[in-house]
């Protein structure tokens, strides 16, 4: 499947590893940058790979119990739509603002950054959530 860099490197390498972690959305918006400065279509055709592997992670709901899904959703499939006009991604990232607009907690007026919603536990809030709203 598709395989993303980990977030830091061991020894002067990256680790390649699955669609888990809160900034695998990084890497395919650096895909997105790449494709439009050098307009090669390989940057393109990896960044909707890894597209296809946020589809899935979202039909899983794999990983999501979090407010990091801005980052996951806005720089791969956000970004594809803006580049590309490709609807799929459109709707991908719609459904993923559905998941996020889910953490919102009403007592409060904020989203939940952490854990199973509405778990007394986890009801907390860190100013990094305002970076994943578009």
């Amino acid at each position: 499947g598709t395989q993303f860099p980990s977030a830091c490197a061991t020894n002067g390498r990256y680790r390649l590893k699955a669609n888990d972690d809160w900034t695998n959305g990084f890497w395919t918006g650096m895909l997105w940058l790449a494709y439009e400065w050098s307009h090669q279509e390989k940057f393109r055709l990896l960044a909707m790979e890894n597209i296809d592997s946020f589809q899935q992670r979202l039909e899983e709901h794999f990983v999501l119990d979090h407010h990091d899904i801005g980052f996951l959703y806005s720089l791969s499939a956000g970004a594809g739509y803006k580049i590309t006009g490709d609807e799929r991604c459109k709707q991908e990232v719609l459904a993923a603002a559905e998941v996020l607009s889910a953490r919102f907690q009403e007592n409060g007026s904020f989203i939940q950054a952490w854990g199973h919603y509405g778990d007394p536990k986890e009801y907390r809030l860190i100013i990094d959530s305002l970076m994943n709203l578009p």
